[in-house]
C-alpha cells in the first residue's frame, strides 16, 4: 500500500516566511501523484505554493470538503492555472452559509461567487453524494452530518 505524504500550505498557523491566514489547504501525494485539499481563504496559496517548490499544474486532482470561504476562496486565483484537473465536491458547495454570532449581524461565509463561476467554468467536475473511490486507494467520504452547533465548532447555518 502507498504512503500519503500531506504537506500543509495554508493553515492558522505557519512556519516563518509563509503567509497564514484563517482557512484550510493541504498537498497530498499519494501513489506519485499529489492531489489539492481545498484552497484556503485565497491570499496564502499562492505564495505558499510558490515557497514550497510547487505549481498549480503539479496537482491531477482537486478535492473541495466545503463551501466555507476560509476552504474555497482560493479557487478563483487557481482554477485557471490548472484547467486539466479532476475536480471533486459534494452537492450543495453553492449553497450560501452564514455564521451568526450574539450581538452580531449574520455574515457571508460562503464559497466567493467569483470562485462559484470559475467552478462551474471548469470541464472536469464530478458531484460526490456519498462514499466513493475517486482514484485508486482515495476516497470521497460523502457529507458528514451535522447535529448541533457543537458538530461544526459554532454558529453556522
Amino acid at each position: 500500500m502507498d504512503k500519503i505524504r500531506i504537506r500543509v500550505l495554508v493553515n492558522n498557523n505557519a512556519i516563518p516566511s509563509w503567509r497564514t491566514e484563517h482557512g484550510l489547504s493541504l498537498a497530498l501525494e499519494y501513489g506519485g501523484e499529489w492531489l489539492l485539499f481545498d484552497t484556503g481563504a485565497g491570499e496564502a496559496l499562492p505564495e505558499n505554493l510558490r515557497l514550497s517548490n510547487m505549481n498549480p499544474d503539479d496537482f491531477k486532482m482537486l478535492i473541495l470538503s466545503h463551501g466555507h470561504n476560509d476552504h474555497t476562496g482560493g479557487l478563483e486565483w487557481i482554477l485557471p492555472r490548472m484547467p486539466d484537473v479532476k475536480i471533486f465536491h459534494a452537492p450543495g458547495i453553492e449553497v450560501k452559509r452564514y455564521s451568526l454570532h450574539p450581538g452580531q449581524p449574520p455574515h457571508d461565509i460562503s464559497l466567493p461567487e467569483a470562485g462559484a463561476a470559475a467552478l462551474r467554468r471548469h470541464k472536469s467536475v464530478k458531484v460526490v453524494s456519498g462514499f466513493e473511490e475517486i482514484a485508486p486507494g482515495v476516497f470521497f467520504t460523502g457529507e458528514i452530518e451535522r447535529h448541533s452547533a457543537e458538530d461544526c465548532g459554532g454558529p453556522f447555518y
